[in-house]
């Protein structure tokens, strides 16, 4: 299935006219990128992927700037070339399709919103193009479902089907990889889809232990909280009997409308920590994200062009 043409309303869909206008501006930056991208390549050599060691992350305080900056264009590369090049093919195809008497609803988004990709997983389901996920999840569950008899909707059934997937992606990028040699292309392509898998695995677990933990944090603090409310209703309701009710000190001019105004709660504490938390844990997620694919990206590259130097 693929994205609806807005987040806010899934029903929307734009007028033929808003759509040919939306759509040639995709193709029009999409291209222009492209031709930048190969009109000022980066020339890299051999002797840069080969001398550098072996592993990534126990060389981090090592690691040159001149490596962080292939890595980090590898990446851009590797991610932004598909990217680019899937959405200029499909706006051209939509724009002749439509232009031809087709419907705009039947040329939905290729791509979700890069805002939603703030984990590993959510960049995959949320935001990278579906043309193959429904075919590669269908097949996976029917191995995992209906050939291995794994009960289905179990966490068992979730992971391996994840693993399924990933698995049966690896293969088809093997045997499609132009001019690389299935020496080169199997080992690397698989290291990359399972370190996708992993990373999604890794990301479960840590969010089911934070909302555990969490759910606790916040079952002691409501208790708290409602402890303290009774403590102040006690206190309060002591405190009324030696004072006149707040009618009659109102007949009496005794109380004031900002005095009452201020006794009004205008917003509660826990809203405005979760708005909070919800920002920092997205913008921590992006580098997560971000951090993710670099290492696993380049690292899958690096592999390759060392396998083909050889």
């Amino acid at each position: 299935m693929l994205p609806p043409f807005s987040r806010n309303d899934k029903s929307y869909v734009p007028s033929k006219g808003r759509f040919l206008m939306t759509r040639s501006w995709d193709l029009i930056w999409t291209v222009a990128i492209i031709f930048l991208i190969n009109r000022y390549p980066l020339y890299l050599y051999q002797q840069d992927f080969t001398l550098v060691s072996d592993g990534f992350l126990h060389r981090l305080p090592s690691v040159t700037p001149t490596e962080w900056a292939i890595r980090i264009y590898l990446t851009l590369i590797g991610k932004g070339e598909p990217y680019l090049a899937l959405r200029a093919g499909h706006s051209l195809v939509s724009i002749v399709a439509v232009i031809g008497g087709d419907l705009p609803e039947r040329y939905p988004p290729l791509f979700g919103s890069i805002k939603e990709a703030y984990r590993v997983r959510r960049f995959y389901v949320s935001f990278w193009h579906h043309l193959i996920r429904k075919a590669f999840t269908s097949h996976s569950s029917f191995v995992v479902n209906d050939v291995l008899r794994v009960p289905r909707r179990t966490e068992t059934s979730r992971y391996m089907v994840l693993a399924f997937t990933f698995l049966m992606s690896a293969g088809m990028h093997v045997f499609v990889a132009p001019n690389v040699p299935l020496r080169c292309s199997a080992w690397p392509q698989l290291r990359y889809y399972f370190s996708i898998a992993g990373a999604i695995i890794l990301e479960d677990t840590v969010t089911f232990a934070y909302r555990r933990f969490t759910r606790k944090s916040v079952a002691a603090q409501l208790k708290q909280d409602s402890e303290s409310t009774k403590a102040e209703t006690v206190e309060a309701e002591v405190t009324s009997l030696d004072k006149p009710p707040n009618d009659l000190k109102r007949r009496n001019g005794m109380i004031s409308r900002t005095e009452v105004e201020a006794k009004t709660p205008t917003t509660t504490a826990p809203e405005a920590r979760n708005k909070t938390s919800s920002t920092l844990f997205r913008a921590l997620g992006y580098v997560w994200v971000a951090a993710f694919e670099v290492w696993s990206t380049s690292k899958f590259l690096y592999l390759t062009q060392q396998c083909l130097a050889r």
